[in-house]
């Protein structure tokens, strides 16, 4: 069934994708979407569920002879090198920090000599030795770090940009402020003035904090508390108002209202088969029904489900 050369091209893009990234294009979804034409087309009005849809379309798919095949394959690599040069290109990357440089540069060292440890773990060690890094040290990295971007950007026009600096504070989001990492901060710099010079081994200095850490009593604690909490206030009150969300698409309602039916019917369902069984549903839909979902997301907003949906009066499935 549904032989033949693949159907053209021109309804690639639709009023609501355009804007966003597609889906990938495969050999096999070009032809269900041209055997579900082709029932529309021999067997108006009749409704398939999705099973007997589904196994219909896979008997079809497996009697087509090779050749026929490679047309839907050919057809589809030619849509997907159409989409990509739609895409526009992407945006330059930040110059690189010097944390990030440093990180790049001593994890092949740490990989090396500690090659049973996990990318989180040399990662995590890679934080820590440069929380014990002094002023100088960092400003020695940053100087590095500004070399490599310079010799980056003479070598690789593309990736030209301007922007990104390690004392840029305000553009780039701080890390969640805990009472412990405050007094961290503090125990380290009471080491540095007690014991000048002296270098700890990162789990020998993480154990003496800790030490310290517990037999601090509950008032001191809570002056932590307090600090962090403030400070976390302050940060919050410099950020800028986060943008608006993009309205509710017509898909993505109709996955909202549709989700909570399926679990309801079918408990046993994961997430992920749920959404993909309000995918196949959607792909049946036609035009009008879509159409009537575009227009109940309109005026939902992006929040609110009517009533009368909430009782499960859903637009049928018609192919």
């Amino acid at each position: 069934m549904a032989k033949g050369k693949p159907p053209p091209s021109a309804d690639l893009d639709h009023s609501e994708q355009q804007g966003k990234r597609r889906r990938f294009v495969s050999s096999y979804s070009i032809f269900s979407g041209a055997f579900r034409d082709r029932l529309r087309v021999e067997q108006p009005g009749v409704v398939y569920n999705m099973a007997t849809f589904a196994a219909m379309c896979s008997a079809a798919w497996s009697s087509l002879a090779p050749e026929e095949k490679q047309q839907y394959a050919d057809e589809a690599a030619r849509r997907r090198e159409h989409i990509r040069s739609l895409e526009p290109p992407p945006p330059p990357k930040r110059p690189m920090t010097s944390f990030i440089y440093y990180t790049s540069m001593r994890r092949k060292e740490i990989q090396s000599q500690n090659p049973e440890l996990s990318l989180m773990q040399v990662s995590r060690q890679c934080g820590d030795e440069w929380k014990l890094f002094t002023a100088e040290t960092k400003a020695d990295w940053k100087v590095r770090a500004e070399a490599a971007s310079i010799r980056l950007q003479r070598e690789h026009p593309s990736k030209r940009n301007g922007g990104g600096d390690d004392d840029d504070a305000e553009s780039k989001r701080r890390r969640y402020i805990s009472s412990y990492s405050l007094f961290s901060s503090a125990f380290r710099e009471r080491l540095r003035a007690e014991q000048p010079g002296e270098v700890y081994q990162m789990a020998a200095f993480t154990s003496m904090c800790s030490e310290a850490w517990g037999a601090l009593e509950p008032t001191e604690k809570q002056r932590y508390t307090d600090e962090a909490a403030r400070r976390r206030e302050e940060y919050r009150s410099e950020l800028p108002p986060k943008p608006p969300k993009r309205p509710m698409t017509s898909f993505i309602f109709y996955t909202s209202v549709r989700r909570k039916e399926i679990q309801r019917e079918n408990p046993e369902l994961s997430l992920m088969q749920v959404s993909r069984q309000c995918g196949d549903e959607w792909n049946l839909f036609s035009a009008e029904t879509k159409a009537e979902w575009k227009a109940l997301a309109r005026s939902a907003g992006r929040c609110d489900v009517p009533d009368e949906l909430q009782e499960g009066e859903l637009p049928g499935i018609a192919i």
